[in-house]
Formats: C-alpha cells, sequence, structure tokens
C-alpha cells in the first residue's frame, strides 16, 4: 500500500474522480503534494543553476525589435552587473534583469 500515494501522483491526471475519492475517503494527500512540491523544487532549482542568463537577454530583446532604447539600455546594464555579480559568486542577490521591462 505505500506505492498507492506515488501512482496516485499520475492518477490525478489520468483518472481524477476515482483518485479524489481515494483521497477522501484516505487522508494520506500530503504525501503526493509533498512529492509534486519536492519535484518542482528540484526543477527549478536545475533551471536556474544551468541557464545562461546572458545568452536568455540577448535573446529576449532579439525577439522584440521595436523595444524602446532605454529598455535596451536598462537590461545592457543589468546584464554587466549580473556578470559581475556571478563571477563574485553572488548572481541571485543582483536582482531581476530589467525593472523597465
Amino acid at each position: 500500500m505505500a506505492t498507492q500515494p506515488l501512482l496516485d501522483i499520475g492518477n490525478v491526471f489520468l483518472e481524477p474522480s476515482p483518485t479524489f475519492a481515494r483521497l477522501k475517503e484516505k487522508t494520506h494527500a500530503w504525501l503526493p503534494l509533498l512529492l509534486s512540491i519536492l519535484l518542482s523544487m528540484a526543477i527549478m532549482y536545475w533551471w536556474v543553476s544551468t541557464v545562461d542568463f546572458p545568452w536568455l537577454i540577448e535573446h529576449m530583446l532579439s525577439g522584440q525589435p521595436n523595444a524602446k532604447p532605454e529598455v535596451r539600455e536598462a537590461m545592457a546594464v543589468k546584464r554587466s552587473a549580473r556578470r559581475s555579480a556571478s563571477a563574485s559568486g553572488s548572481a541571485f542577490r543582483s536582482g531581476p534583469a530589467c525593472r523597465a521591462c
């Protein structure tokens, strides 16, 4: 019966009515919820640790050819600040890439 909460994670999408009826009878719903939260946090951490932020900013700017010059300049300033912050190890404390967007 220990694998039932693990199966309930997938069954919420595949067979929602029977799964929620079973969860209503047995209140072990915290385990699928906890696993979903932990999995989401792990994926977010992986993405943030592997994304190339300068490339992402360049890609975003190339998709906005009509962006105002002050917006482009603000993103360039933030990008250079982020590069220096990431070199010192404080990339997550430097704030968002562009406050003017």
